[in-house]
């Protein structure tokens, strides 16, 4: 009999551990609540610790640098609010880390992960992946999911991969533990990078948003962190706020 590996969650960590999970003998089957098993739009970073794992062990540098349009970040820039660049924090050289910190639209990072995932030219047999499997609930010790349709799913090895809201957690860790604050609330913005140089030049005479850079503009408790992704195509920014200290005036009605 096969080894029966079910990875609740269909995100980039699902089929980031259905990657790591395939060899001789194995059935993945990955379970993804949505219909449409997309990621939406923001930009994310691979650490050289885990892009040296992805190209060097899992053979995936084509996949990543060209499917997935990859940027090399070279490093940190440091602005204040007028703009001027105050600090450079170069990142040392993949020979030092073992591995680049790339940078990448995360829909383009999922398609990339999934593609590999259900490859026939990898290891072992390829990943299934079922939509619309919602997981509502989980017996460790059977070895079993139950889907939101009613259906018992069986499994050797069951991984949770389904996120902030698991439904996995709680038959793991008692008591269930909840999400901490972090004290920021963060907003989130991509724009094309032709129709910011068009619409602001000023910003884009001070920081280039084609350079392979995280630009970071800090003021008191609020900062921003901006940067290109694929391939200088679009440039994303996060502008991470202190709960508690927005500043929001609600339009009063013309009546």
């Amino acid at each position: 009999m096969p080894f029966r590996i079910v990875v609740v969650g269909g995100g980039i960590a699902g089929f980031t551990a259905a990657i790591a999970l395939r060899g001789p003998d194995r059935i993945i089957t990955v379970l993804e609540q949505s219909r449409l098993n997309k990621e939406i739009g923001a930009l994310i970073s691979l650490q050289p610790n885990a892009s040296r794992i992805f190209e060097s062990v899992w053979g995936m540098k084509s996949e990543l640098h060209g499917d997935a349009r990859a940027i090399v970040d070279e490093g940190f820039r440091i602005y204040n609010t007028d703009g001027r660049l105050v600090n450079t924090v170069p990142l040392l050289s993949k020979k030092e880390y073992g591995g680049d910190r790339l940078c990448f639209h995360r829909q383009d990072l999922h398609d990339a992960l999934k593609k590999a995932a259900t490859s026939p030219h990898r290891e072992g047999d390829p990943v299934v992946v079922r939509i619309a499997s919602k997981v509502v609930d989980c017996d460790p010790l059977k070895g079993t999911v139950t889907l939101e349709s009613g259906e018992v799913i069986t499994g050797d090895l069951i991984v949770g991969a389904d996120g902030i809201h698991s439904a996995m957690r709680k038959h793991v860790l008692d008591p269930q533990p909840s999400a901490l604050p972090t004290g920021h609330s963060a907003y989130r913005l991509m724009i094309p990078t032709e129709v910011l140089e068009k619409e602001a030049p000023e910003f884009c005479s001070k920081i280039n948003p084609r350079d392979p850079f995280t630009s970071m503009m800090v003021a008191q408790n609020c900062r921003l962190v901006m940067g290109p992704g694929r391939q200088g195509e679009v440039y994303g920014i996060v502008a991470l706020v202190p709960d508690g200290e927005h500043r929001f005036e609600l339009a009063k009605s013309p009546s």
